[in-house]
C-alpha cells in the first residue's frame, strides 16, 4: 500500500506538473491554432475535477476558433464542452454538443473523429438507459473504425467493444455481452493496454455478477481487475473491483471479509472523486452490517449515504446561491452609481442655473424619491420571488427523503431474502433511477421527456418489487411536444407510488395503471388511473396524504409564481362496486 500511495502521489505530481506546463505556456500563446489546441488540452485535463472551469476553456477555444476558421479546434472544443455536460448530468446539453461535433466532423470526412463522435452520443444514450438507440450508435463507430489500421483506431474499437458488451448486459443480453467483451479483452491483448484490461475484466465481473450460480467467476474477474490496478497503480478501477468483491462476500454471507473490502472502495471512491461508487460502497457496507445483525452500525451508515446525498444537493445550492449573491451585489452597485449620478446632476443645475434652483432642488427631490420607490419594490419584488424558489426547494426537500427510503428499503427487503440476483440488478435498477431523480431535482421545471423517462425507470422498479403483479401503460397524444413542454419534476410519481401500496395492496394480479397525457388548446392534462379498489367520497373529499398535501403546496406556488390556474382533483376511476379504482387528474396550462 505505502508503493501504491507514493506511485498514486507521483502521479498527482507529474500531472499537476502537465498542467501547470500547459497554462505557462497559455500566458504566452499567440492568438493562433495552437493555442485553440493549448485551450482543449487544459480542459480535458482539468473537466473531472472542475467541470465548470474546464467548460470556459471549452467554450475560449470555441470562440478563438471560430475567429480563425479552425473548423477541428472548434469541433474538439464543442465535444469538451459536451463531456462537462455530461458529467454534471445536463444530458440534452451534452446530447447538442455531441451532435454538433459530428455535423463538423463529417464534413471534414475524417473517419476516427467521426467514430468518436458516435461514441460519445452512445454513452449519452447509455447514462439516459435508451439501450436501442446506444446499440444503434455504438454499432456506427464499430463499422466504422473496423476499416481503420490506425493504433488510434484499433484502441477505439476495443472500446467501442466494451461499451457495446456493456449496453447488451443492461438489456440482459448475456451471451452477447461476453461476446463483445471478450473481443474487446483480445484486442488489448494485443495492444498491451493493461488499463483497457482492467476495464473488461471489471466489465466481465458485472455480467457473471448478475447471472444466478456464477458468483465464483465474477469474484475471479472482480479480483483479476484489482490485481493489474493495483500493479500498475491505476486507480480509476479500484472503487469498483473492491466494492464488487464486497457485494460476492455479501452473497456468501462473508461479512466481515464485505466491509473490509467496501471501506476499502469508499476510500478509493473519495481518493478518486468517484461520487457515485461512494454511494454503492455505503449501500454495501449498510448490506454488510445487516448480515451481521449490527444495527447501530447499519444506522450508522444508512445517515452516511443520506448526508452524502445531502452535501451534494448542497454543493448546488451554494453555488446558486453565489451566483445570486453575485447578481444581487452588482445590481446594487449599479443603483448606487444611478443615484450618485443624479445627485451630481441636480448639483450641477444648483451652480448653472441659480435662477432655476428651488425648481431644479424640487426635481432633483422627487428623482431620488422615485428610484427610492424603485429600489424598495425591486428589493420587494426579488424577496418574494427567493421565498417561492426556497419554498419549492423545500417542497422537493420533504419529497425525495420520502421516496429515498422507499427504495433503501425494497434493497434491503431482497437482501432479507437472500435473493442476492434480484437485490444486485434493484440495487443496479435503483443508481440508474437515482440518476435521474438527481437530475430532476436540480431545476424547477423539466422537460416532459426526462418526466416520462424517470417514471418508466420508476413503474419498472416497483413491478420487480411486487412481483409483477401489475402492468402500466403510459399514453402521450401525439400533438404534445415532450421535448419543449417542462412540468414541475415529480408530480405523479407520488400518486403512483398511493395507487401501488394503497389501491392495489389487496390485488395479487391483474392490476393496471394508466399514465395518460393529453393536450387540450390550452392545457396539458395528467392522468394517473388505477383498478384498485378504490376510495369513497367521504375519503376523498377529506383524504390527507403526503402526496396530496404537498401537491397541493407545489400547485399553489406553481400558480403564484407563474400566475397560471393549474389545478387537481381525485375521483373514482369505474362505477364497479368492487373495485372503483381511483382517478387523479392534473390539469397544467401550456404557456
Amino acid at each position: 500500500m505505502t508503493a501504491l500511495f507514493f506511485f498514486c502521489f507521483t502521479v498527482c505530481i507529474s500531472q499537476t506538473q502537465y498542467l501547470d506546463s500547459l497554462l505557462n505556456e497559455l500566458k504566452t500563446a499567440k492568438e493562433d491554432t495552437n493555442k485553440v489546441l493549448l485551450l482543449n488540452y487544459i480542459s480535458q485535463d482539468i473537466f473531472k475535477t472542475d467541470a465548470k472551469e474546464a467548460f470556459q476553456y471549452a467554450k475560449a477555444s470555441v470562440n478563438l476558433s471560430e475567429k480563425l476558421n479552425y473548423e477541428r479546434g472548434k469541433a474538439i472544443g464543442i465535444i469538451n464542452m459536451g463531456r462537462t455536460y455530461q458529467l454534471e448530468l445536463n444530458y440534452k446539453e451534452a446530447l447538442k454538443c455531441y451532435l454538433e461535433g459530428l455535423t463538423i466532423n463529417q464534413k471534414r470526412g475524417n473517419k476516427l473523429t467521426i467514430a468518436k463522435s458516435y461514441g460519445d452520443i452512445a454513452g449519452v444514450y447509455g447514462d439516459l438507459l435508451d439501450s436501442d438507440n446506444a446499440i444503434v450508435y455504438q454499432h456506427k463507430k464499430i463499422n466504422l473504425l473496423k476499416d481503420l489500421a490506425d493504433p488510434k483506431a484499433v484502441r477505439s474499437l476495443a472500446i467501442a467493444y466494451n461499451s457495446l458488451g456493456m449496453t447488451y448486459k443492461d438489456k440482459l443480453k448475456y451471451d452477447s455481452a461476453l461476446k463483445y467483451i471478450d473481443l474487446s479483452e483480445k484486442i488489448n491483448h494485443t495492444l498491451n493496454d493493461s488499463i483497457l484490461l482492467a476495464a473488461c475484466f471489471f466489465n466481465k465481473g458485472l455480467v457473471y455478477d448478475e447471472i444466478p450460480g456464477f458468483d465464483e467467476e465474477a469474484l475471479s474477474w472482480y479480483q483479476k481487475t484489482l490485481d493489474i490496478s493495483l500493479k500498475i497503480g491505476h486507480d480509476s478501477y479500484l472503487p469498483n473491483a473492491y466494492i464488487g468483491i464486497a457485494d460476492i462476500y455479501i452473497k456468501q454471507n462473508k461479512f466481515r471479509d464485505a466491509l473490509q473490502y467496501a471501506e476499502k472502495g469508499i476510500n478509493y471512491a473519495n481518493w478518486t472523486g468517484n461520487k457515485i461508487w461512494v454511494k454503492y460502497g455505503y449501500v454495501s457496507v449498510i448490506k454488510a452490517y445487516e448480515g451481521l445483525k449490527d444495527p447501530v452500525s447499519q444506522n450508522r451508515y444508512l445517515e452516511k449515504l443520506l448526508a452524502f446525498n445531502d452535501s451534494i444537493a448542497k454543493e448546488e445550492t451554494d453555488s446558486k446561491l453565489a451566483e445570486w449573491r453575485i447578481k444581487f451585489e452588482t445590481g446594487e452597485k449599479e443603483k448606487e452609481n444611478l443615484i450618485l449620478i443624479n445627485e451630481m446632476q441636480a448639483k450641477e443645475i444648483e451652480l448653472n442655473q441659480t435662477l432655476s434652483l428651488v425648481y431644479g432642488l424640487g426635481a432633483a427631490i422627487l428623482l431620488l424619491g422615485l428610484i427610492a420607490w424603485l429600489v424598495i419594490r425591486q428589493n420587494k419584488l426579488q424577496s418574494e420571488q427567493k421565498a417561492i424558489q426556497l419554498e419549492q426547494k423545500l417542497l422537493r426537500s420533504q419529497m425525495n427523503p420520502h421516496f429515498i427510503f422507499n427504495c433503501l428499503q425494497a434493497i434491503q427487503n431482497f437482501t432479507l431474502k437472500n435473493d442476492g440476483k434480484q437485490a444486485t440488478f434493484y440495487l443496479s435498477a435503483f443508481g440508474a433511477l437515482t440518476r435521474s431523480v438527481l437530475e430532476n431535482s436540480r431545476t424547477e421545471l423539466v422537460s416532459l421527456k426526462k418526466e416520462i423517462t424517470l417514471l418508466e425507470h420508476y413503474l419498472n422498479l416497483q413491478r420487480l418489487l411486487h412481483g409483477q403483479k401489475f402492468t402500466y401503460e403510459i399514453t402521450i397524444s401525439p400533438d404534445l411536444d415532450v421535448e419543449y413542454i417542462e412540468i414541475p419534476p415529480m408530480l405523479a410519481q407520488p400518486f403512483i407510488e398511493n395507487s401501488i401500496e394503497h389501491g392495489l395492496k389487496e390485488i395479487n394480479e391483474g392490476g393496471l395503471i394508466k399514465i395518460i397525457f393529453a393536450q387540450t388548446k390550452r392545457y396539458m392534462i395528467l392522468e394517473i388511473i388505477d383498478n384498485g379498489k378504490g376510495i369513497s367520497p367521504a375519503e376523498i373529499k377529506e383524504h390527507r396524504s403526503l402526496a396530496t398535501t404537498i401537491t397541493k403546496e407545489r400547485i399553489e406556488l406553481y400558480n403564484k409564481r407563474n400566475k397560471t390556474n393549474a389545478s387537481f382533483t381525485i375521483t373514482d376511476a369505474f362505477s364497479s362496486e368492487q373495485n372503483k379504482g381511483v382517478k387523479v387528474t392534473i390539469v397544467l396550462p401550456l404557456t
